[in-house]
């Protein structure tokens, strides 16, 4: 990644966390705010390891790297 896509992803992260915490999400859960950002940056890591591999979805079924559910990969084909 480079240093420019790092500086926006983590001010689109910083807006979910943002997001969330306006909608109750750490009242609700009684999650920390930096354990919410925690989980919304690794969801952003997540999904920029998994980007290459939803452009070409038979990749994407017969990778390994990932545990994903069979409903859940067929979602993310679909999509």
């Amino acid at each position: 990644m480079s240093l420019c896509r790092d500086v926006y992803s983590f001010l689109i992260a910083s807006e979910a966390v943002t997001a969330l915490h306006q909608r109750g999400v750490t009242q609700q859960t009684g999650a920390s705010l930096e354990l919410v950002a925690s989980d919304v940056l690794d969801h952003y890591r997540t999904y920029s390891l998994l980007e290459r591999l939803l452009h070409n979805p038979p990749k994407l079924a017969e990778q390994l790297a990932f545990q994903i559910e069979p409903q859940t990969r067929r979602l993310l084909i679909e999509k």
